[in-house]
């Protein structure tokens, strides 16, 4: 047992959690080892569960060329003959066969089963047991499931609804309450629940008798499991939002259930407690990832539809701090492409088959609803998700594509203060520093070790850009790598991280940002800041930085301070489209938006470049060049000129 590791985690806990998490592990070992489990399907249900044929008969005779909206439609349908071909979407690994009906519990890509056993104490985390866990419940969150059934209104087509059914039937029989790795995680469990309420909200008449009933069997375990294992204070990060969200869905979707009225009141309770605690004033998610910030929003888009928002006092509280995120991606929208942030595994409420889809129909509902202000889907399947989400004012236009990256208007300098993150725009060009915490207390799990780092944008195009991450569990190395210092536009010192990595999602020792200042009216916006991450033996060193945007350039000034002279290795990282070449003693980084000189100034400074690394998705990577400066100096000055 790693007793460091344990003693930490005791001391992010206080007392009240402590003994609630001592009543939770002795109730899950008197129903481990006195109670019977697992809590199967209802035997009048199993006899329906077999392949039946499919046919394609219209009900009314509509289609997907037929009516407004058809590319959308198109888009819709075609997903789901794909997924009614047996495959299915796993993030960055791509397309997979999974099976008709799907095989729930086998890795997609290595093939291997995940074992069974009493869900809440199953090791996911368990190389010898598990590759990527992320990846088995990908296919369990069952948003196929609310593909078939929008597929199956727009289209009229009762094959979509047939094989629904089948599958619901056939999960519930092979993944029985309590057994298995679709009963470990509460998050898991709420996303779940979620597509079922849609599910049912979208075709639930056209289902067998024997799948609604399957569904609300499913659904009153997973409210029963939801209520005995949620997370608490020291891990309640996106997971007690999703997982509160899926009380008060569930509840809505399925009010007679004997605990729907419990699941309402503690799903809202929370929501208003967790949304102020995880969103900012100024609408930064305070995870310090924009990808779970999306989720969250995502997230709250669903349980401010839903019928109990209507009545329910925390709800204005919950809408408050949605409105406060639409803003801040807004604005992030305006500097140009969505940067990744931190961690990012792609979670969502509703289906999307693309972190820009994502993106494009979490913000096309959202503006419209919280802002009041037209925003028109870009993509097709943003106009999918609008129109069955009903929340947007603004007619979807699935025909119009991404606006041009040049076009638009730019927003102004801001600053996200309790957030920690700064823009400077000027020009063409537009830049964002981080100057804010690790993540979110008291773990920072999805947080990475990148203060002080600076992503760049010209024409909204991305050039200088955060590596992103591939992957969670499978490869705890590469993980460990992406989240690092090395891999940031940051300085690290002797090639160490600012903060101590402890496990996958747990940093102890955590850098702090100290006296950040900036000015952002007028001409040339600037921002400063140091952090304490390297004040620890053996280095005793601060690093501080300052980056000013100025007559087309972009400029980064590095000062180390310490005792003595200390090495340390300065990190850029540009888009996989950028290429970047030696000039003389600059270097050339040519771009889809144009070309920039960079020139870096330090006393013994050696600068090359490197073949880097970047994760446009989770599950997947690219090589993008990387400008590697290393110095014993203590400071050097980076110019980044735009070229005529």
């Amino acid at each position: 047992m790693d007793l460091p590791w344990l003693f930490y985690r005791l001391r992010c806990m206080g007392p009240l959690e402590i003994a609630v998490r001592a009543q939770r592990m002795a109730r899950d070992f008197i129903r481990y080892r006195f109670q019977d489990w697992p809590i199967a399907l209802p035997a009048d249900g199993a006899a329906s569960a077999v392949e039946r044929p499919h046919s394609s008969v219209r009900r009314d005779g509509t289609g997907a060329g037929a009516g407004p909206g058809s590319v959308a439609e198109a888009e819709l349908i075609s997903l789901a003959e794909r997924l009614m071909a047996g495959e299915d979407s796993f993030m960055g690994w791509g397309w997979r066969q999974v099976g008709t009906p799907p095989l729930w519990r086998r890795d997609p890509v290595t093939g291997r089963d995940a074992p069974g056993g009493y869900g809440p104490w199953i090791n996911y985390r368990d190389r010898s047991r598990f590759d990527e866990v992320r990846r088995i419940w990908e296919l369990s969150r069952h948003h196929r499931w609310v593909v078939l059934a929008w597929a199956g209104r727009a289209s009229g087509r009762s094959d979509f609804q047939e094989r629904l059914s089948l599958e619901i039937l056939d999960w519930c029989l092979r993944n029985p309450y309590l057994e298995g790795p679709h009963w470990t995680s509460a998050l898991e469990v709420a996303i779940r629940i979620i597509s079922w309420a849609r599910v049912l909200e979208a075709c639930g008449g056209e289902l067998s008798g024997e799948a609604r009933a399957a569904l609300a069997w499913g659904a009153e375990r997973s409210q029963e499991f939801l209520l005995d294992h949620r997370s608490l204070e020291s891990a309640a990060d996106n997971h007690a939002t999703g997982e509160a969200v899926g009380l008060v869905v569930s509840a809505d979707a399925w009010p007679s259930l004997p605990a729907a009225g419990r699941c309402r009141r503690r799903g809202w309770r929370v929501l208003a407690r967790e949304v102020s605690r995880q969103v900012g004033a100024d609408g930064w998610p305070l995870e310090q990832t924009v990808s779970y910030g999306v989720f969250v929003l995502d997230l709250l888009l669903e349980v401010l539809r839903s019928p109990s928002a209507a009545d329910t006092r925390e709800a204005a509280a919950v809408r408050d701090g949605a409105r406060a995120l639409t803003r801040c991606f807004v604005f992030l929208e305006g500097l140009g492409e969505p940067p990744e942030i931190g961690d990012t595994d792609e979670g969502k409420a509703l289906p999307a088959p693309d972190p820009a889809a994502r993106w494009d129909a979490v913000l096309s509902c959202a503006v419209p609803y919280l802002l009041g202000e037209p925003r028109p889907p870009r993509t097709p399947w943003g106009a999918v998700v609008a129109r069955r989400r009903g929340l947007s004012a603004a007619a979807p236009n699935p025909l119009r594509t991404a606006e041009p990256k040049a076009e638009g208007h730019q927003p102004a300098s801001r600053a996200f203060a309790e957030g920690g993150m700064v823009a400077l725009v000027d020009g063409r060009l537009a830049a964002l520093v981080d100057v804010g915490p690790l993540g979110f207390p008291p773990t920072a799990g999805h947080g990475h070790a990148d203060c002080l780092q600076v992503l760049l944008w010209l024409d909204r195009l991305p050039v200088l850009v955060d590596p992103g991450m591939p992957v969670y569990f499978e490869d705890r190395p590469l993980r460990d790598r992406y989240r690092g210092t090395p891999a940031h536009n940051s300085l690290a010192i002797g090639s160490a991280n600012q903060s101590t990595i402890r496990g996958p999602f747990l940093w102890t020792r955590q850098a702090r940002v100290v006296s950040p200042e900036w000015r952002l009216a007028g001409v040339g916006p600037w921002v400063e800041a140091s952090h304490d991450g390297y004040d620890v033996p053996p280095w005793r060193a601060v690093h501080r930085r300052r980056i000013s945007l100025e007559a087309a350039s972009l400029a980064v000034e590095d000062r180390v301070q310490a005792d003595s002279p200390v090495d340390w290795s300065l990190t850029w990282q540009f888009h996989p489209s950028c290429r970047v070449e030696e000039r003389g003693e600059a270097f050339l980084v040519t771009c889809p938006a144009g070309t920039l000189l960079v020139e870096v100034q330090a006393e013994g400074a050696r600068a090359l470049i490197e073949a880097g690394e970047v994760a446009p998705r989770f599950g997947a990577s690219l090589p993008a060049p990387r400008l590697l400066v290393r110095a014993r100096s203590a400071a050097c000055r980076t110019r980044f000129s735009l070229k005529a």
